[in-house]
């Protein structure tokens, strides 16, 4: 068996729990991070740590696309491959906004200057953190805050693209399914066609937080339509 959680139910790679299955030593790298001073966890966001050349002895396999997109399986026996030998990887962690309110008040706060102002410095923090220590870099993310934190995940992948466009980060986002990856690419035209070329990144999240009526209601119509085919 190799763990629990919501890495193999709803998508979410980027999960503690999957990240130590392939990477053990993890948890130990990005502690000793914490208690050496370098970096703090504890010290709100944003304020991202690297942990650098982790050894992964495996891989947790889903559909990658600009987006996203439906994993093969939610069988651990498919999703989980080894290596012949383990792999250095960069980690870096971040921090997201947890919200509480619950509702309107919810689908409020998901689409607040607050929160997008949040979601984008954390980004920005770690896509910046990323490329200091790696101009070239590839980045791969998910559901940023999107579980228990209960961010809009559909603002999370406009978010981190809209960051990862502006530092020049190559971005590959995993654990989203179909319906929420075409809602992602409406969302991004939607809020694109309204800005003029070398928006600023204020003026993007403003454009976001307008645009919550349009990206609430194609997320949920292409949810329904996704649970109405299954």
């Amino acid at each position: 068996m190799l763990f629990g959680g919501g890495a193999w139910t709803r998508g979410g790679l980027g999960q503690e729990e999957g990240l130590l299955v392939v990477a053990p030593t993890l948890g130990t790298l990005l502690g000793e991070q914490v208690r050496s001073g370098n970096q703090s966890a504890g010290s709100g966001s944003p304020n991202p740590i690297l942990a650098k050349a982790v050894p992964f002895y495996g891989a947790l396999r889903s559909t990658l696309t600009e987006f996203g997109g439906t994993p093969e399986s939610t069988d651990p026996a498919v999703l989980y491959t080894e290596y012949a030998k383990p792999i250095p990887t960069d980690v870096v962690a971040v921090a997201a906004p947890r919200l509480y309110s619950e509702g309107t008040a919810l689908a409020k706060d998901q689409f607040s200057m607050t929160t997008l102002t949040d979601l984008a410095n954390s980004f920005l923090a770690a896509c910046l953190l990323v490329k200091q220590h790696n101009p070239d870099t590839r980045l791969h993310s998910g559901k940023l805050g999107a579980g228990v934190f209960r961010n809009n995940p559909i603002v999370v992948a406009l978010v981190q693209r809209l960051i990862a466009q502006h530092v020049s980060v190559e971005l590959v986002l995993h654990g989203y399914n179909d319906a929420e990856t075409t809602a992602a690419r409406m969302a991004w035209d939607e809020v694109s066609k309204d800005l003029p070329p070398g928006a600023t990144l204020t003026q993007w999240l403003e454009t976001i937080n307008r645009n919550q009526p349009f990206i609430t209601s194609r997320n949920l119509a292409l949810q329904a339509g996704a649970a109405h085919r299954r």
